[in-house]
């Protein structure tokens, strides 16, 4: 009995200290983590411009470590609610394989539109910075949404091409890892957080029937229409970039909504996230539109609030110059939808969903606004063109679709009379066909030469060259 008491103690010891695994990290610090990455690339943006001195440097660094400072000063202090370490530790490794699958590590087929990707990857790399192309009429600056690039140009720079594969898939999945993470701080427990996360795998337009009606059948079944509403599996197959980026704002929209994190987030994100993504910034906005007038008619909005947003729109003002130069050339204007082909592309694309999870928000007051603007983010699209391509569409439609995933993953796990059975079993079936998408997508990966990509490997071609000037466009990167 005298050792009792010792015992007790060191039980009580034990009990106390987590394994590593179950650890929490602090959701705060992910939220950090994000900003203060998409804020590195403004930093080399102005490296590889030349535009900056040391001094604007450190400058620069203090406005982006007082940004996050400030966005997440105001994160919930549950500490009870934070992600623990063996989420991460999945998230990273979910991501990781979707993002080889995708081609990067070329390990596995990469898609045509990595072509253009490697030759501005290799540009960035074997060049000095600043530089310019030779072009007619004078010399022209590379213009493109460079953010995922610069820290594998720079790897590639110092280590090789092989080297900045790597660096590449690493970088990406380590913030696809971090958003996955914070997301499944939305979802009670284990059970329910692998369904969403299954669910936003998956998610997809139901692409099958569209592409069998319309006898466009083939291996990327997104593009059978004209106009296009990417699955999450092509987005991370063909535009990781736009993807995380559509992907952090829609994110950051859903932990303000339910509370978890400040409006701070969202506000200084969308700055940040314009030199991974303007079309992707485009679809946005009108969800940061609808969280601030919200926050204004709850009178939540305190001018701290708007700190770290302003430091992120100082911080970002020389990219968002670059970015709108030579716009122009890039062009603009109505799609060449028809009205019968809006109808049906809407009728297989969205309504599958929207149509059941309508029925359902109606009854939730919460989620009814972020419906009500996604689906009109999701009809006003297909309208609307942006370059020569349907990049606009099946860009600027990332945050929507990506809350429209998170509803439908919601409305599966929830309870029956919020929920009827039929209404499930509804969305069911739209996932279940909506997955031949990624599924074809899956398959040409695995059926493809994994060599397919390498004849542009360490050569920019002549027009893809003279595409990246001054007047390239944005849907080429």
């Amino acid at each position: 009995m005298q050792h009792e008491p010792s015992i007790q103690f060191r039980v009580h010891e034990i009990g106390s200290s987590p394994s590593l695994l179950a650890r929490r990290i602090p959701a705060g610090l992910l939220v950090a983590g994000l900003l203060g990455y998409f804020g590195l690339s403004q930093l080399l943006l102005w490296r590889f411009l030349g535009i900056a001195s040391l001094g604007a440097y450190a400058v620069g660094t203090a406005l982006m470590g007082l940004a996050c400072w400030s966005a997440t000063k105001a994160s919930r202090d549950d500490r009870a609610a934070d992600p623990i370490v063996a989420t991460f530790v999945v998230a990273l490794g979910a991501a990781m394989a979707l993002f080889l699958l995708g081609g990067e590590g070329r390990l596995f087929y990469a898609n045509i539109d990595w072509q253009v990707r490697d030759a501005v990857l290799h540009d960035m790399a074997v060049n000095p910075w600043p530089f310019v192309y030779a072009a007619d009429g004078g010399p022209s600056v590379l213009r493109a949404p460079l953010g995922m690039y610069f820290v594998p140009a720079l790897a590639f720079k110092q280590f090789g091409a092989a080297v900045a594969d790597w660096t590449m898939l690493f970088q990406n999945s380590l913030l696809l890892a971090t958003l996955l993470t914070l997301a499944s701080t939305l979802f009670g427990n284990v059970r329910h957080r692998l369904i969403a996360l299954g669910v936003f795998t998956v998610f997809s337009g139901l692409d099958a029937i569209g592409a069998f009606a319309s006898h466009r059948w083939s291996d990327h079944l997104d593009a059978w229409a004209g106009t296009e509403f990417s699955s999450t599996i092509t987005l991370a197959f063909w535009a990781p970039q736009h993807a995380m980026a559509g992907w952090a704002a829609a994110l950051a929209y859903l932990l303000w909504s339910k509370g978890q994190q400040s409006i701070r987030f969202l506000l200084a994100l969308l700055p940040l996230m314009a030199l991974w993504s303007p079309l992707a910034l485009i679809g946005s906005v009108p969800f940061a539109g609808l969280a601030a007038g919200r926050a204004l008619i709850r009178r939540e909005l305190r001018p701290a609030d708007l700190l770290a947003p302003s430091l992120a729109l100082l911080l970002c003002l020389p990219s968002l110059a670059y970015l709108r130069s030579a716009s122009q050339s890039v062009g603009a204007g109505r799609s060449d939808v028809t009205p019968a082909q809006f109808a049906f592309f809407q009728l297989v694309e969205t309504l599958p969903y929207l149509l059941p999870l309508a029925f359902v928000v109606l009854r939730e007051r919460s989620n009814r606004a972020a419906m009500a603007v996604a689906a009109a983010c999701l009809f006003a699209a297909p309208w609307f063109r942006i370059g020569a391509s349907v990049d606009f569409a099946s860009r600027a439609t990332i945050p929507a679709l990506a809350i429209l995933a998170c509803l439908t993953a919601r409305t599966l796990l929830a309870a029956r009379e919020l929920a009827p059975a039929a209404i499930k079993a509804w969305l069911a079936i739209a996932l279940l066909i909506g997955s031949v998408t990624g599924y074809a997508e899956l398959a040409r990966a695995l059926g493809m030469p994994v060599g397919s990509i390498g004849p542009t490997r360490g050569r920019c071609l002549a027009k893809l060259r003279a595409s990246l000037t001054a007047d390239a466009r944005w849907e080429l990167t």
